[in-house]
């Protein structure tokens, strides 16, 4: 969720500081950090589709009923659960949203320290097979994500996230592309693991027995 205005002003906020270029490539390393794992990188995958467009796709499976999956994702309140807290995601729609097609939700979040709007449309709802969420207004020049739920044979639910984007200011904006497929790719490895312990239920306690009287 990098725009390419920002990695041009962290740019910029390097090279007004007088440094050498040792100093420089410190400064950069520290605010460009690659935060991801190796078994990070296996649950997001990233194919370039021409030379403007990629797409993004995670998978993961879950234990509970597709039913209680989907009615999970359809709250839209929960989405700030699965968000990075950096991002400081905060929805501006009054809550509780009624999820279908045509629902708008309008929110905010921050990437070192620069707030992004954006605004989004539900174009398909398929309750409890998948939705599609569509940028209108915000840092992507597209943005369309599909939620898919699958039934599996042992009774949990495959969870699917395909996201087609592509960056504002055509073949220049690709000079971002590094730098905004790795923030995406630790938001959804975030995302993958805050799924996972929603859908974990608590461990059970064992009662123990009473002292008997003596």
């Amino acid at each position: 969720m990098l725009t390419t205005r920002t990695h041009v002003q962290i740019l910029l906020y390097v090279s007004r500081h007088d440094m050498d270029r040792e100093q420089r490539g410190r400064r950069l390393k520290h605010l460009m950090v690659d935060t991801t794992r190796t078994e990070d990188a296996e649950r997001v995958a990233f194919r370039q589709e021409d030379a403007t467009r990629w797409s993004l796709r995670a998978i993961q499976r879950v234990s509970l009923p597709r039913g209680e999956v989907f009615h999970f994702f359809a709250d839209a309140g929960n989405l700030a659960r699965i968000t990075p807290p950096e991002l400081g995601f905060h929805i501006l729609t009054p809550q509780p949203i009624a999820m279908d097609a045509g629902a708008l939700i309008d929110y905010r979040i921050r990437l070192w320290g620069i707030a992004m709007s954006w605004l989004t449309e539900i174009t398909t709802w398929n309750p409890p097979n998948e939705f599609v969420d569509t940028q209108l207004r915000g840092p992507y020049a597209e943005w369309v994500h599909r939620h898919r739920f699958t039934p599996t044979p042992d009774g949990g639910t495959l969870v699917e996230d395909e996201v087609r984007f592509r960056l504002p200011l055509g073949r220049l904006g690709t000079i971002a592309a590094p730098l905004v497929k790795r923030q995406l790719r630790r938001i959804f490895t975030y995302r993958h693991d805050a799924i996972a312990q929603a859908f974990t239920p608590p461990p059970r306690s064992i009662p123990t027995r009473g002292r008997p009287a003596g």
